[in-house]
């Protein structure tokens, strides 16, 4: 009698895992030729034959392989491999010493390009660089072209001269000379004044300045004011709507009029119980929702999102300049809107009794409150009351009030989508977000983490529907399934998720991420430890970092963070340029009218909208940062109380306890030397012994908040607590 062997699963592989997997294959053969299917059998994985064709394109792109007739790849040899792949294209980010990392779509490593071989190019900047081979386990190229400019506008600092002026521009650690052209319509200008410059002429010459114009004067701003800007600017955000798109804001009506020839093309909601819940600071309502019972059981549940489209046609100023920005950036203290204010806060914000045109996904669910039937399209709605989620929230825990029976209800329904959702394998991930809470003048009295109530979670919950049935009727109306935006997130890094666990093991805490629900498990184990121990809190941003980035892509591989097969963004298209493309895209399939966008037109515009969130979000943290620096002005010279979460070579991270800024104590500050493990997990003292270990609750003085460089430095108080051989076992 023979026993039945065991096979394998077949397993589903990250995009970067699949173009490895591919790689090493056919390099271990390098005369055999594969195509697709033959791939997928070999490595004997789940993803689709698109997937791997996709990948194949990309090695080929990079050199690797040569595509032969009939959809046949077959590994590049020696200098044919190289002479494809001497050439590319991407972005520039450039780190502190002055030389940068080229981020190449499709390459599993970023190109190494040295400081000497920067040809001029900054951080953002779109380049062709020449590939010249390897250094070590990187890529190494030089920089040949600069094809865009990520930055035009800059915050800078006179110098005066004896032919005119200079602007001297600090950007990323990098120091440009701009030579001011229009420096006589400025007769008050003075060395050290703060300007913002535009650049009209680069120059390719290093022994030459380039050209600028001054268009504002910053002395006079307060220093809030100067350093947001400057934030905005070095991101490439420019602080003003360009005339032309203002000028067709300025043309469009002050109020909104629904006239008899819009009902006849939208659904009529006006009757229909519906309210926003959003901040209590917020003026752009993207979102509403309704939710009625019907006498046979059965509900209609009701994501009304602001019809964006309507004001902003496909070409015109308006949209080229969204499609631009891509994005609202949301700093502490005030907010740059993606659309002028007009629309932004006006025309299209869903705001209390008020007839708004809208877009709608409205669903049917029986009495377990199952989607049974989803419909999608151009609507009118009117809004009954706006609730802050405050508000909401005290409604729902007194048990009474203004829509007590709606939002109770509400609050089932998504309870029950969210425990579906987890159990499917979606990641828990809440990380604390901050808060502050400013005075008159703009100066942060409070740092708050922001609590996520019932009503948040309700919200998010019915935004997530409305966003993945979007996308799975996209898929599902035809086949193939036309271009259309998805927002995809890939699977972690394993090599990360090691270092998690390994962080986690040191620290008393084991966590498993052999596959991908035990990944979820982990990670939910992970957040029960942080709230029975502070220390484990720690852990969470290194999880994060583990994951692979969300992103926008034509390209369908699934939301592995939300556990959904199909995910797009519909819900935020005031804020968020995605959605006004997904909206266009869902309209012409609903009418039959015919593929919105080509394939490649919209692989370009995901990326650059993919890129333009990773700039808001880098500048929403500077802001952050600053308000943080500025809260702990008040410390200096003061004792408090803080954790160790990071150990670099020069010193150790301490992040507060109350206000989560975080500081540096240098190792040089300390009474005697340490020596720091390589783990970079611990440090010991050489003489005493004494140990400092990330997880501990330190004491620290605050030495100096510097506001210009947003930085803390502290003083070593307490004495390093002793190495504890106990563990938590969470």
């Amino acid at each position: 009698m023979t026993k039945n062997k065991k096979h394998k699963k077949n397993i589903y592989l990250s995009r970067g895992a699949l173009k490895s997997a591919i790689s090493r294959l056919m390099k271990s053969k390098p005369k055999a030729q594969f195509h697709a299917k033959q791939l997928i059998r070999k490595l004997k994985i789940k993803n689709s034959s698109p997937q791997v064709v996709e990948m194949l394109k990309q090695l080929s792109d990079q050199g690797i392989v040569r595509e032969l007739e009939g959809g046949r790849y077959i590994f590049a040899q020696g200098k044919e491999r190289y002479k494809q792949a001497s050439v590319a294209q991407g972005y520039v980010d450039m780190i502190r010493s002055g030389a940068a990392f080229i981020l190449v779509d499709g390459m599993e490593q970023d190109v190494y390009v040295p400081r000497s071989a920067m040809g001029g190019a900054l951080h953002g900047d779109l380049v062709e660089i020449e590939y010249r081979g390897r250094k070590g386990s990187r890529p190494d190229g030089k920089i040949t072209k600069i094809l865009d400019r990520a930055v035009e506008s800059f915050q800078a600092v006179i110098r005066e001269q004896k032919t005119g002026y200079t602007a001297v521009v600090d950007h990323k650690g990098k120091v440009i000379d701009i030579r001011v052209s229009n420096y006589k319509m400025w007769p008050t200008l003075r060395t050290g004044d703060p300007v913002i410059i535009r650049i009209t002429k680069w120059s390719e010459d290093r022994n030459e300045d380039h050209l600028g114009v001054v268009t504002t004067l910053l002395g006079d701003m307060p220093m809030d004011d100067i350093q947001m800007t400057g934030i905005l600017l070095s991101e490439g955000f420019n602080l003003e709507h360009s005339p032309a798109a203002q000028k067709e804001a300025e043309a469009l009506p002050s109020q909104v009029t629904i006239t008899d020839e819009d009902l006849a093309e939208r659904k009529d909601f006006r009757k229909v119980t519906t309210f926003t819940i959003d901040p209590v600071d917020a003026k752009d309502f993207d979102d509403a929702l309704s939710i009625e019972k019907h006498e046979d059981g059965s509900y209609t549940l009701g994501v009304h999102i602001a019809d964006v489209t309507h004001y902003v046609p496909y070409g015109s100023a308006l949209d080229e300049e969204a499609y631009d920005r891509s994005t609202s950036v949301y700093l502490v203290d005030r907010v740059l809107p993606m659309l002028p204010e007009k629309l932004s806060n006006g025309l299209c914000s869903l705001r209390p009794h008020e007839d708004r045109y809208s877009y709608s996904a409205w669903f049917t669910l029986d009495e377990d409150y199952k989607v049974i039937a989803r419909s999608f399209g151009k609507s009118v709605i009117h809004s009954d009351h706006r609730f802050s989620y405050g508000s909401a929230q005290a409604v729902l825990d007194a048990g009474k009030g203004e829509y007590h029976d709606e939002l109770s209800l509400l609050r089932e329904i998504s309870r029950k989508y969210r425990k579906a959702r987890f159990r499917n394998g979606a990641l828990n991930f809440e990380t604390d977000e901050l808060r502050f809470k400013l005075d008159d003048d703009g100066n942060p009295i409070s740092v708050y983490t922001k609590e996520r109530k019932d009503t948040h979670l309700l919200v998010e919950e019915f935004m997530l529907l409305a966003n993945r049935e979007v996308a799975t009727y996209i898929n599902k109306v035809s086949a193939p399934a036309p271009p259309f935006v998805y927002r995809i997130h890939d699977l972690p890094d394993e090599d990360k998720l090691q270092d998690v666990r390994l962080f986690a093991l040191e620290m008393g805490l084991e966590l498993k991420f052999d596959h991908p629900k035990q990944i979820a498990k982990s990670f939910d184990k992970l957040r029960k430890a942080a709230k029975l121990d502070p220390r484990f809190k720690i852990l969470e941003p290194m999880g994060i970092r583990a994951m692979s980035k969300a992103e926008y892509s034509p390209d369908n591989i699934g939301h592995y963070g939300l556990a959904f097969d199909y995910y797009t963004h519909f819900t935020s298209p005031i804020r968020r340029y995605s959605d006004v493309l997904v909206h266009r895209i869902l309209e012409s399939v609903l009418h039959g009218q015919g593929q919105k966008y080509k394939k490649p037109q919209l692989e370009k515009q995901t990326k650059h909208i993919s890129r333009q969130e990773r700039k808001a979000q880098k500048a929403e943290r500077d802001s952050n940062k600053y308000f943080q620096v500025k809260y702990m002005k008040q410390y200096e010279g003061q004792t408090l109380q803080g954790m160790v979460n990071g150990m670099i070579e020069i010193g150790f991270f301490v992040e507060m306890t109350d206000s989560k800024a975080e500081g540096m104590v240098m190792w040089d500050s300390l009474d005697e030397p340490y020596e720091l493990e390589s783990s970079r997990l611990r440090a010991k003292a050489r003489r005493s012994g004494a140990i400092i270990k990330v997880g501990d609750v330190v004491t620290v003085k605050v030495r100096e908040a510097n506001l210009e460089s947003r930085k803390i430095e502290l003083d070593w108080v307490g004495p390093a607590i002793p190495e504890d051989e106990s563990s938590v076992d969470a």
